[in-house]
């Protein structure tokens, strides 16, 4: 679907595919009885499933035609010492969790009182920057063993990170990084307004400021819709249209209609877009700063 649509460029349209590098290994975890935490690469994590042999061949095809475009997302998608801490309760809801190879827990199902529990870098104190700046250090040298380059866009879990943070990803060779409008920082509580691409430590803030996830939408035509509505909004002021959404709508394993109604969903929106706008550019999110600078 992506290499059927062409932009004014003769482009075509570039997913940039956020990488949570690693996963927990919840086989080592058992057999250290809860107390020691190991994860696992994403080859590794790939072999646990079945049909998925061409997976990494897949994105190497997506890499060398620049339509799929792997950047930073951190390691876990989980804040692991808080996860070891409710798995320690043996009847606890993450310990069911477990046994079933999860660890995505609401709020509300936890035992203690932390919160985001799939937030690795909303750290509670200073003493756990150690522990982020660590998490940031594994996750650039996992993604270059697995895609052969050091990725320069960042966006935390959930968004949510202190500012602190940011001098250790420039010094891991990081050059944008993924901010809400409005950040709020896990260590000072304070909330910054964040203006797109404007300098922060160094680093170019990027603000996502559209969503296409059509599957979370009674119709999809309706999150074509909104998106294209965004993304108009975004054109008024002359900015660009920064589009999120997440793999679940493109995915097919547990159900195939979920796959074929997301990419449907996909083919229609890309196809008027450039019907509403035959000027429009599609552009990878670590060239837009050159954008900006024009």
């Amino acid at each position: 679907i992506l290499n059927k649509h062409f932009d004014s460029q003769n482009r075509h349209p570039m997913i940039t595919a956020a990488y949570s590098i690693a996963n927990p290994d919840f086989d080592k975890i058992a057999q250290s009885n809860f107390i020691e935490y190991s994860y696992k690469t994403i080859p590794q994590t790939i072999n646990f499933y079945p049909q998925s042999d061409k997976v990494l061949e897949l994105y190497g095809q997506g890499l060398d035609a620049n339509i799929f475009i792997p950047e930073s997302h951190g390691r876990e998608h989980l804040h692991t010492t808080i996860w070891m801490i409710e798995l320690l309760h043996s009847d606890s809801f993450a310990r069911k969790a477990f046994d079933n190879n999860y660890f995505f827990i609401p709020d509300h199902f936890l035992v203690s009182l932390k919160k985001n529990i799939e937030a690795p870098f909303n750290y509670l104190n200073q003493n756990e920057s150690v522990i982020a700046k660590q998490l940031i250090e594994d996750s650039v040298e996992l993604f270059n063993n697995l895609f052969g380059y050091n990725p320069s866009y960042f966006t935390a879990p959930a968004l949510l990170f202190s500012k602190s943070l940011l001098p250790v990803l420039k010094q891991n060779g990081i050059k944008l990084v993924d901010m809400p409008f409005i950040h709020k920082d896990s260590i000072t509580k304070r909330k910054y307004l964040v203006q797109q691409n404007k300098n922060t430590q160094g680093l170019k803030a990027v603000v996502r400021n559209n969503m296409f996830d059509p599957n979370i939408t009674d119709n999809y035509n309706q999150a074509i819709d909104a998106c294209l509505a965004n993304i108009a909004n975004a054109f008024k002021f002359n900015q660009p249209s920064i589009i999120s959404n997440h793999r679940a709508a493109f995915v097919g394993c547990i159900s195939e209609k979920n796959r074929t109604d997301g990419l449907k969903a996909l083919d229609i929106l890309l196809g008027k877009i450039i019907k509403t706008w035959p000027e429009v550019e599609f552009v990878k999110i670590t060239d837009l700063p050159n954008y900006y600078n024009a």
